[in-house]
């Protein structure tokens, strides 16, 4: 008959009865059925390991002595695998001492039963073994249910903090833009020189904590650019020193010739905070924690690579462990401490830069985890672009200047005006366009990419079907991963920017045109 807890359209749990004896196999198998089981048998540990390995049983009844594999040695085997360590083990036990009982329970034994076995006790145990199971199962459905709620948490105070980075970014494009318009009001003996580039020291300062607010907030990379390691660890470094509390010491170790990588820099921050984190999590109690970077050669035709290794004091990871733990949602931490996703994260980044991850670790002797990822490849661009000097006077190009932010649109055009620019100016797309009907020739825009009531490359598009020649350059003092694929290629400035960045952009943009588009603009 049907136990009366048994519901007749519930799945039926799945009971493993390992034992050797026939005989013990067949009588408990067959009084374990009407109860609402499903009974599968084993003859010994070899055969219980694989039918654990090839189905999904909930519980296993596991005799002790059996020639061969003994039931603690597959025991033992259970418990060394993650996926089988939460699976409830009654140990059949025929001894008349308390040895066998007293191992099993330390190696993780659920319960126990005696030979001659009593039907009514192990009927007991096995249905509040799986009650238990059950249970376990639930709580940690509740606790990834509450894991996602964290998760999208984060995730709205990443929204919040990448807007709060947009608009101090404008803010500092009109602090840095009017400090400098300043300091050239100045002569190079006035003392009040010194005040504005104390000023303007400040707002480059604030310029890089925005800039790491944004790579906390991106939702996915802006794109791979030449990256330098050594400052983007020491620069994580300055930010982690001051969260990671004064027990753990913290130490950042880079090469003064160390070679650039290719990657995005937000995913790069990404890769060395969950590091970071993670050595943290592993020592709860204080400890040493090195970041350690270094070029690798390479050799037998491999590329030369550098080495970023995140070393900590803390517990160490046990051999079982280590295959598992770039898995998503693998985590040893306690419920509530952790998502099992950063891990998996840092290895989805790295191999998206075509490097590696892998870790040295031993239970007590703490842990190494070393990323490598290929050297950059120098391009006769990227040096020419890096030696090229600041742009003089004398641009004489006819642009259009479209910002919403009044205050870094006004600073703009004192610049482009400055380097004499003939310039026009609006504050969106649909102003732009009309002014652009009656502006005549234009040479150059520069534009926002996100503004109300349109963007920057709508714009552009709409204004080259009856200028061919229209050159562009966009700002933004956002994450522009989303609009990568619309900019073609186009430069980019991303607020806040200097003069000198915005004045050489404009000649590359100008000089980038073919003659045929580069009609020379009327000089005043």
């Amino acid at each position: 008959m049907i136990a009366p807890s048994a519901r007749a359209d519930a799945p039926r749990p799945v009971l493993l009865v390992v034992d050797d004896d026939p005989t013990n196999r067949d009588v408990l198998s067959r009084r374990l059925a009407p109860h609402g089981f499903a009974v599968r048998v084993a003859a010994d540990g070899a055969e219980a390991l694989a039918l654990l390995a090839a189905e999904s049983i909930d519980l296993v009844l596991l005799d002790v002595m059996m020639p061969g594999q003994s039931g603690l040695d597959v025991l033992r085997a259970l418990r060394a695998d993650p996926r089988t360590r939460p699976l409830p083990v009654i140990m059949v036990t025929a001894r008349g001492d308390s040895q066998d009982v007293v191992e099993a329970l330390d190696l993780g034994a659920s319960d126990y039963v005696t030979k001659p076995i009593d039907f009514p006790v192990v009927l007991a145990r096995v249905r509040a073994q799986l009650g238990r199971a059950t249970a376990e199962r639930a709580a940690l459905a509740l606790q990834r249910q509450f894991d996602l709620q964290h998760a999208q948490k984060l995730s709205a105070v990443g929204l919040l903090s990448g807007g709060v980075a947009h608009d101090f970014n404008n803010l500092l494009t009109a602090i840095q833009g009017n400090g400098e318009l300043l300091l050239d009001e100045f002569d190079p003996a006035d003392e009040r020189r010194q005040y504005v580039t104390h000023i303007l020291k400040a707002a480059t300062s604030a310029a890089a904590l925005t800039r790491q607010l944004l790579a906390f907030s991106r939702r996915q990379g802006t794109g791979r650019e030449p990256l330098d390691l050594a400052r983007a660890a020491e620069s994580m470094g300055r930010l982690l020193r001051r969260v990671i509390g004064d027990r753990i010491t913290l130490t950042v170790t880079a090469p003064d010739d160390l070679w650039r990588i290719v990657g995005d820099a937000g995913e790069l921050d990404q890769v060395v905070l969950n590091l970071v984190v993670n050595a943290c999590d592993a020592m709860p109690d204080g400890g040493q924690l090195a970041i350690t970077l270094a070029n690798r050669p390479g050799a037998d035709g491999r590329p030369d690579q550098v080495e970023l290794a995140v070393s900590d004091t803390g517990a160490g990871i046990d051999e079982a462990t280590r295959p598992h733990i770039f898995e998503p949602f693998f985590t040893t931490k306690a419920p509530g401490h952790g998502t099992g996703l950063g891990l998996s994260m840092v290895q989805t980044i790295v191999t998206g830069f075509g490097g590696t991850v892998e870790v040295v670790s031993a239970p007590g002797q703490g842990s190494t985890f070393l990323v490598r990822v290929p050297r950059a490849v120098a391009t006769t661009t990227a040096g020419a672009a890096a030696a090229t000097p600041a742009v003089a006077p004398g641009l004489n190009a006819r642009v259009l200047l479209v910002e919403d932010d009044m205050a870094v649109r006004r600073v703009v055009r004192q610049w482009l005006e400055r380097a004499g620019c003939t310039v026009t100016d609006a504050p969106d797309p649909v102003a732009a366009e009309a002014l652009a009907r009656a502006a005549g020739p234009l040479d150059l825009l520069v534009t926002d990419i996100s503004m109300p009531g349109g963007d920057g490359p709508d714009l552009w598009r709409a204004l080259r079907a009856s200028r061919p020649g229209l050159g562009v350059i966009f700002m933004s003092a956002y994450d522009t991963a989303r609009h990568i694929g619309r900019l073609e290629g186009r430069p980019v400035l991303q607020k806040p920017f200097r003069a000198d960045a915005l004045l050489r952009a404009v000649r590359q943009a100008l000089d980038a045109r073919s003659p045929a588009e580069a009609r020379p603009a009327p000089r005043a």
